[in-house]
């Protein structure tokens, strides 16, 4: 690309012919600073669009040039790659724009990521605009349907948002797992029982917080949200898709991470450089129509026993939401994606420690909560454990060849720490058994433990027993 130079946003899709349902496919501008869909004369005249008359409108452009439209058409909008359509209303006009892109794009300069499906493939090569979609139905299509943009190459189940997303246990198991397989290395994340300065003094270098909280929708922003030219260098993303923000929480924590220590893997550094340049909306429709993302979401899922009837009205019950809390070039932010930015709680003075700043932000969040409210989890991301004290005891035994002596002292430094790199491996091994287990399906090892209890007369008196341990533990209940 010439420097300087923009991509205006372009889809290719699929216009009905009302008498022949013949498909026709078009490249369509995007404009969500449009308040109207428009289709020029010639794409109307080419399909016989039924076009129906009404009072001139002004259509005013830039430097109020000034355009008289008097005729609409109605038409089938179709996705070309499900199937989507919907009815879009268009005025008529007998020019939209010059050829998009104005000269051709050298597509080998460009970073894309080989796994999404662009929604105009042919958006290097100038062509001719002859439809319009103005903010009339741009975020209907952009979000609620997904036709025109990122798509996964990936077969994915026919649905109105982005694929299915489920929901994450806060576990720092289930998050440094999460971590692997998005391709990030040099990180993990660590369970935080108190918020006291002791707790991080095995944990440092702490490079963000993980913080899950009772969502409560009328709560206001705790600061000021950034608005200003920050948002070039802080990748913040909108939460668009339910379900998703734990990866979220995680992704905005590694994607604004200066840590040597971090190796954000291929698929992040792409998706980081892809979207960079977007709003937060558009980052976030980027992240949830990634299909390595949400596979490696949705991998972190346990199995569930028991298919819910989605007709069923669902059970009122308590919302739950990841956020994420570090600092970024002296600042302290907190990235919510279902805030319209990064809240920005202050500066952090180079002599100080940024736990020491948001302790007490967090605290003020938790005592907002009514007494005996305990549905908290805080975790933090840290460099990898293992490579920590490996680098340590490297260090170590490095000294003790060059001094040419050893002492009690160092020895059991080194057993320490070999002990710690032992700790570490087990407890990664545990995390990958536990994810196993997570994903295995028990049912029908339950069903037929249940028909072998049936059938030797022990199921029914095991049942009333459990009937009765229930009725004494309600009794006690009630007397308390």
């Amino acid at each position: 690309m010439m420097p300087g130079q923009v991509l205006l946003c372009t889809a290719q899709v699929k216009i009905v012919d009302p008498n022949s349902n013949i498909t026709y496919l078009v490249k369509a501008l995007l404009d969500n600073g449009s308040q109207a869909s428009f289709v020029t004369e010639e794409l109307q005249r080419k399909i016989n669009l039924p076009i129906s008359h009404q009072n001139p409108m002004k259509v005013l452009g830039i430097n109020n040039t000034v355009c008289a439209a008097s005729q609409v058409c109605n038409l089938k909008l179709q996705s070309r790659v499900n199937s989507f359509h919907m009815m879009v209303s268009c005025l008529v006009i007998p020019h939209i724009t010059n050829r998009l892109p104005n000269v051709e794009i050298d597509t080998s300069t460009l970073n894309l990521p080989a796994n999404i499906e662009l929604a105009d493939p042919s958006f290097f090569n100038p062509s001719d605009i002859h439809m319009l979609l103005g903010a009339d139905v741009f975020w209907e299509i952009v979000h609620g349907h997904q036709i025109i943009t990122i798509r996964p190459k990936a077969k994915a189940p026919k649905m109105d948002s982005a694929g299915d997303w489920c929901l994450l246990e806060s576990d720092p198991g289930v998050f440094t797992q999460l971590i692997h397989k998005f391709g990030a290395k040099g990180v993990q994340v660590e369970e935080l029982w108190t918020i006291e300065d002791s707790m991080f003094e095995n944990l440092r270098p702490v490079h963000g917080l993980i913080f899950l909280f009772k969502y409560v929708n009328y709560e206001e922003p705790a600061g000021p949200i950034v608005s200003d030219d920050r948002l070039d260098k802080i990748f913040f993303a909108k939460q668009v898709i339910n379900n998703a923000c734990a990866t979220q929480a995680v992704i905005s924590l590694l994607l604004n991470c200066k840590h040597p220590d971090l190796e954000l893997g291929p698929e992040l550094t792409k998706l980081k450089e892809f979207s960079m340049t977007f709003d937060s909306r558009m980052r976030g429709l980027s992240l949830s129509n990634s299909q390595t993302i949400r596979s490696a979401h949705n991998s972190m899922a346990q199995q569930p026993l028991f298919e819910v009837d989605p007709k069923m009205p669902a059970k009122d019950e308590d919302a739950y939401h990841f956020i994420g809390y570090m600092p970024i070039d002296g600042r302290l932010y907190e990235l919510d994606g279902l805030q319209e930015g990064p809240i920005d709680h202050g500066a952090v003075a180079p002599e100080q420690d940024w736990l020491d700043v948001v302790r007490p932000i967090i605290m003020r969040r938790i005592n907002v909560y009514t007494e005996g409210e305990i549905h908290f989890n805080l975790m933090a991301l840290v460099s990898d454990r293992k490579m920590i004290y490996q680098r340590q005891l490297d260090t170590l035994l490095n000294e003790t060849q060059l001094l040419g002596m050893e002492t009690d002292a160092l020895d059991t430094e080194i057993a320490r720490l070999r002990m710690l790199i032992d700790y570490e491996e087990i407890k990664m091994a545990k995390y990958k058994q536990e994810l196993v287990r997570r994903r295995h399906n028990y049912m029908p090892f339950i069903i037929n433990l249940l028909q072998i209890l049936a059938k030797e007369k022990k199921l029914m008196p095991l049942l009333e027993k459990a009937k009765e341990r229930a009725t004494k533990r309600s009794h006690k209940k009630m007397k308390v």
